[in-house]
C-alpha cells in the first residue's frame, strides 16, 4: 500500500528506506521518510497532523501531490544487492532531495562496476596506486547515544567536534584521552520528526566557532566551542539544495551543495564577526548537476583556489572562488566514493568511504604554485573502517568517522544505520 501510495504522489522524487519483505521499517526510518515526504510536499510544518493528507505540487518535477498519508512509509529504493540495471538506470533519472543518498550514489556506482565493463575499467586504473596497508587504530572513540554519525572537525589542540548526521546534535572529545561527550542537543532533528541535520564540520580556532552544513533543510549553523552557544542558523540554499561540507580559508567559510551547482560562502572578519551569506554559481565540471549526488567534500587549494570532489564523477575539482570557473585535476580518478578531505601542504586525504580507505592524493604544481594535476599515491586502510565519510588530522594520524551505513560486504546500505554504535578511530598516517 506505501509502494501505491508513493506512485500516487508522482513516484519521481526519491525517498531513502525501501519495506523489505517480512520486514517492518523502524521508527527511525520511518521518520526519515515522512520528514523527507514533508519536504517535497512543500508543507510548512514537518509534522502535519495525524491521518491529514499531504498536498500540493513538487516544486522539482511540477508533478501533483496527493494522498501522502502521514501513516505512509514512502520507498523509493530496493536493496541494492538486488537492483536490476534498468531499476538503477531509472533511479538516476529521478531528482533526489536527501543528503545522504551521497553513499546510496556511491553504492549504485558499485552496482554499476558489476554491469558497465567502461566503469570497471575505470577502477582498474584507479587501483594502479600503492595498495592500502592494513593498519590498526590507536584509539576507537564511541560517540554516546548517538544515532547516526558522518562529521567531525579538529579544534583547539587535542579537541574535537562530531555530529549525529540525522539526529542534529553535536558532540565534543579529546582525542589524547578520548573522553567524549554530548555538547550541543538538538531537539528538533530528523531523527525527531524534525528537519535538523549535522553534516560537514569545521572549526575556525581563532573565533572559536564550528560551522555546520545543516543538509536538507539548506541552513549554516554556527556554535561558540567554548559553551555550545548558537551563534548563527542562515539559510544558504531552499528547498532542493543539500549543504554537505565545508572549508575555511582566511576570509571565511565555504559550503559545498550536493544537488545544486553552487556553493555557499560565509564572510568572517578579523574579529569573528559573521557578515551576510553569498551565492557563487559554478560553471565547467564542478556545475555538473546531473548525478543523483555531486558536488562533496571541500578544501581550499595551495594556490587559493578551492578543491571540491564530485560524487557523480569520481573527479576532484579546482573551483574559482571568485569567478566559479572549474576545471578537473588530472590524474586523479575516485570512481567509487569521493567523500570528505583534508588537505596538509600538497597532500591531501580522501575518505573513500564505500572502499573503506583513505586515499592518499599528491597535488603538483607549476613554478608559479598552480595545481596542474595529482596522483594517487597511496591507500590508508583498516579493518575497522565501517564506511568513512569524513576526517580531520592530528599530528601524525587521522581521526576518522565511522559512519556504518554499509551494512555487508553486498554493499546493502541502511539509513540512517542500525548500527549499535558510531564511532572515531584514530588511525596513523603514512608520514
Amino acid at each position: 500500500m506505501s509502494d501505491k501510495a508513493y506512485e500516487r504522489a508522482g513516484g519521481t522524487f526519491c525517498a531513502p528506506f525501501q519495506r523489505h519483505c517480512g520486514r517492518e521499517l523502524t521508527t527511525q526510518q520511518k521518520n526519515v521518510n515522512r520528514a523527507h515526504a514533508r519536504l517535497h510536499a512543500g508543507r510548512a510544518s514537518l509534522r502535519p497532523p495525524q491521518g491529514r493528507a499531504a498536498k500540493g505540487v513538487d516544486r522539482l518535477t511540477g508533478e501533483r501531490l496527493s494522498d501522502l498519508s502521514s501513516e505512509h512509509s514512502f520507498t523509493a529504493f530496493s536493496q541494492p544487492g538486488c537492483f536490476a540495471l534498468e531499476c538503477l538506470l531509472g533511479h538516476i533519472s529521478s531528482i533526489v532531495n536527501v543528503l545522504r543518498l551521497v553513499e546510496i550514489m556511491k553504492n549504485y556506482r558499485r552496482v554499476a562496476v558489476a554491469v558497465t565493463p567502461l566503469v570497471a575499467a575505470l577502477v582498474s586504473v584507479a587501483a594502479v596506486a600503492t595498495p592500502a596497508a592494513a593498519v590498526r587504530p590507536s584509539k576507537i572513540i564511541v560517540l554516546p547515544g548517538a544515532k547516526s554519525a558522518e562529521g567531525i572537525a579538529l579544534g583547539s589542540g587535542s579537541t574535537f567536534f562530531a555530529g549525529d548526521e540525522f539526529g542534529g546534535d553535536i558532540y565534543r572529545g579529546d582525542l589524547e584521552s578520548g573522553q567524549v561527550e554530548k555538547f550541543v542537543d538538538v531537539p528538533d532533528g530528523i531523527l525527531d520528526g524534525g528537519g535538523k541535520m549535522a553534516v560537514g564540520m569545521k572549526v575556525l580556532v581563532k573565533h572559536n566557532l564550528l560551522f555546520v552544513a545543516g543538509g536538507l533543510d539548506g541552513t549554516a549553523r554556527v556554535y561558540n566551542t567554548t559553551n555550545g552557544t548558537e551563534v548563527a542558523d542562515l539559510q544558504l540554499a531552499g528547498l532542493g539544495g543539500g549543504l554537505n561540507d565545508v572549508a575555511l580559508t582566511d576570509k571565511g567559510a565555504w559550503f559545498t551543495d550536493s544537488l545544486l551547482a553552487k556553493l555557499y560562502f560565509i564572510p568572517v572578519d578579523s574579529n569573528g564577526v559573521i557578515g551576510e551569506p553569498k551565492t557563487l554559481n559554478l560553471t565547467g565540471p564542478a556545475a555538473d548537476a546531473s548525478s543523483q549526488f555531486n558536488n562533496n567534500g571541500i578544501v581550499e587549494g595551495p594556490d587559493g583556489k578551492l578543491i571540491v570532489g564530485h560524487t557523480g564523477q569520481g573527479t576532484l575539482n579546482q573551483v574559482d572562488p571568485v569567478t566559479g570557473k572549474s576545471s578537473t585535476i588530472s590524474g586523479v580518478s575516485l570512481p567509487n566514493g569521493v567523500d570528505g578531505m583534508i588537505r596538509r601542504g600538497t597532500k591531501l586525504y580522501v575518505a573513500h568511504a564505500f572502499d573503506n580507505k583513505i586515499a592518499e592524493v599528491n597535488l603538483k604544481l607549476d613554478p608559479q604554485g598552480e595545481v596542474l594535476s595529482g596522483s594517487i599515491d597511496g591507500w590508508i586502510s583498516s579493518d575497522a573502517l565501517e564506511t568513512p565519510t569524513t576526517l580531520a588530522q592530528y599530528g601524525d594520524q587521522l581521526a576518522v568517522i565511522n559512519s556504518h551505513i554499509t551494512k555487508n560486504d553486498a554493499g546493502e546500505v541502511e539509513l540512517p544505520a542500525s548500527a549499535r554504535q558510531y564511532e572515531v578511530l584514530v588511525l596513523p598516517t603514512s608520514n
